[in-house]
């Protein structure tokens, strides 16, 4: 039951601490991207390390509360705070460390693309990502991630080698194409799929990789990636076609929009007052 002890303790369990409604950090903590999103939850619990992060997925689980999930905060729909319920806010885990020689980095759930691009690039090396800074990583990558480098090397998703995460019973696990497989084609696109027992909670690390590009030296540089090796012409072809189509749609709504509007001036209504 939850209550000032049990609220208490799950306090003072974390390395990150607990903010709640009426503590001066509160506002700023619930606030995500979207100005709209205006949700106050009960708890936000500010993840330093794994450790936390296992600590706030079981005492959600425990209290039976509703929970969500913040890495970069930047989803739409604001899917990262909810009302009455738990934040496990993992903005806190924003480092990045880059491996050179294997052309790898390894991101931590809270970090931004900015952070991955600021580590990145000091190597002359850049990962196929979306085109907001502030957007977050593991949110952007476990959604696809499209962005100026796709059409030649693939979505981000496409370049995740392994995932450490917190499944929603508490256990921590690795997953990658050797190491509970199955999880990982899940975390990759499986989506709905996916039953409770192995359900996906917070991914304190990500390890982005295979679509590393801009190599500096010409000896060791590796040939763009042709989407057509994995997606086929047509998918391409497809792809390409969508743009136009949906700017046709635009223009026939927008002719629509224009015409209905003149009927109604002529018939002495005036213009339209919802729109």
């Amino acid at each position: 039951m939850l209550n000032e002890a049990t609220i208490g303790a799950f306090k003072a369990s974390l390395h990150g601490g607990l903010i709640e409604p009426g503590d001066p950090t509160y506002d700023a903590a619930r606030k995500v991207y979207n100005g709209m999103i205006d949700r106050r939850p009960r708890l936000i619990a500010r993840c330093a390390d794994v450790a936390d992060v296992v600590a706030a997925v079981k005492f959600g689980r425990e209290q039976k509360m509703l929970v969500a999930i913040r890495g970069g905060g930047h989803n739409a729909g604001g899917l990262g705070v909810c009302d009455d319920g738990l934040v496990i806010d993992l903005s806190a885990m924003n480092y990045v460390r880059v491996d050179p020689k294997k052309k790898t980095v390894l991101v931590g759930g809270g970090a931004l693309w900015r952070d991955v691009d600021h580590a990145t690039h000091a190597f002359g090396l850049a990962v196929p990502a979306g085109i907001i800074s502030t957007t977050g990583v593991a949110g952007l990558t476990l959604g696809g991630g499209i962005g100026y480098l796709s059409r030649r090397y693939g979505l981000t998703i496409d370049n995740l080698l392994a995932v450490e995460m917190v499944l929603a019973d508490g256990r921590f696990v690795t997953a990658n194409a050797k190491e509970n497989a199955d999880l990982f084609w899940a975390v990759r696109g499986g989506g709905g799929l996916l039953p409770r027992a192995v359900e996906p909670a917070p991914q304190p690390e990500l390890h982005l990789a295979r679509g590393l590009v801009g190599e500096r030296h010409g000896d060791h540089a590796r040939e763009p990636r042709d989407p057509r090796a994995h997606h086929g012409d047509d998918a391409i072809d497809e792809r390409r076609r969508l743009p136009r189509a949906r700017r046709r749609l635009d223009e026939q709504r927008r002719a629509q929009i224009l015409a209905d509007g003149a009927e109604r001036v002529v018939r002495g209504h005036g213009p339209s007052q919802d729109g």
